[in-house]
């Protein structure tokens, strides 16, 4: 059994998507993907088989845009069989399909958190202004009390190319998804100077708590790709070298026992 989606049309069609898995095309694995439009009448205006043979994706859900763009979202692999040894193999997948039947953009998005895997996406809508948002989860290798599911929520808004910012290309990387945890979210660290040219410095702010655990960093830019990552002393200054960036607006995020626990906004000149 596999997921198949259908949406109407205001012409009295419909377009929609299913994938083939049954006896004849087994063989064929990972098994291919169908795009369709159906006139008023139900009959076949168009169809699209994508034969993939390298990895497995599919769709779980299907919407209509506003321009008449399908929409579609679910998951995939880089590879055909599922692995949790390697965990950003596995991605969510995004697709919007002309109402010609001819792709317009497709989109992988990868969660750079560690133990992550399974990303998928179950459902999505489109704002007013031509925005999109979906909703999924993501799987964690490591149950804890404060997560017992192993479930992450997720939640994406893009816009109307399917990108976090401007002039993205297919693969994307996004910050973690939401746990239910206990986190401690800090305002204990500060970064200097900021606007930043060659480096700038993290240190911890006279007169804040700093709770006891393991501290790493992360800067992030700003299509989430994770540009540098480092464990760091939350007691001592840390220096971040930035020469080679590009100028632009980065995120800083500061963990705390794997936890995201406080976020900066970077600037580079």
């Amino acid at each position: 059994m596999v997921p198949a989606s259908i949406q109407a049309l205001p012409d009295g069609g419909c377009m929609g998507h299913w994938t083939i898995s049954d006896w004849d095309v087994f063989l064929l694995y990972p098994f291919p993907d169908i795009w369709f439009k159906l006139d008023a009448d139900g009959q076949i205006v168009w169809q699209k088989i994508d034969e993939r043979k390298t990895q497995n994706r599919n769709f779980i859900n299907t919407f209509v845009a506003q321009n008449g763009d399908l929409i579609g979202c679910g998951y995939g692999s880089d590879s055909p069989y599922y692995t949790i040894d390697d965990p950003h193999r596995n991605y969510a997948n995004i697709a919007r399909i002309k109402p010609d039947g001819q792709l317009r953009w497709a989109r992988r998005i990868y969660e750079t958190k560690d133990g992550g895997y399974y990303p998928t996406l179950y459902h999505g809508a489109e704002l007013e202004n031509g925005d999109l948002i979906f909703t999924g989860y993501v799987w964690d290798t490591i149950q804890t009390p404060q997560n017992p599911s192993w479930d992450d929520l997720w939640l994406l808004k893009l816009d109307s190319n399917g990108c976090f910012s401007p002039g993205c290309d297919d693969y994307q990387f996004v910050l973690p998804a939401y746990e239910p945890t206990q986190a401690v979210h800090l305002d204990a660290f500060t970064t200097f100077p900021n606007p930043c040219s060659e480096q700038f410095t993290v240190a911890a702010k006279l007169g804040k708590p700093l709770p006891d655990g393991d501290y790493h960093l992360a800067l992030f830019d700003a299509s989430g790709r994770v540009i540098l990552k480092e464990v760091f002393n939350p007691n001592l200054l840390k220096i971040a070298a930035t020469g080679n960036l590009v100028p632009g607006l980065y995120t800083l995020v500061i963990f705390r026992n794997g936890m995201e626990s406080q976020t900066i906004k970077v600037v580079k000149r």
